[in-house]
């Protein structure tokens, strides 16, 4: 999975925004945050 600090910024407005995270939208959450860390990889490599 993606790194502990981009997860951090992508879940930590969600509580705040007084938004309920369900086991359903966690998933969909944690997609998207894999998918997100595979693009940052794949822009990275591309650099190099």
């Amino acid at each position: 999975m993606s790194d502990p600090q981009s997860l951090t910024v992508y879940y930590s407005a969600l509580p705040c925004a007084g938004l309920q995270i369900d086991e359903f939208s966690r998933k969909k959450l944690d997609l998207t945050a894999e998918e997100l860390s595979e693009e940052k990889s794949l822009a990275y490599s591309c650099l190099n």
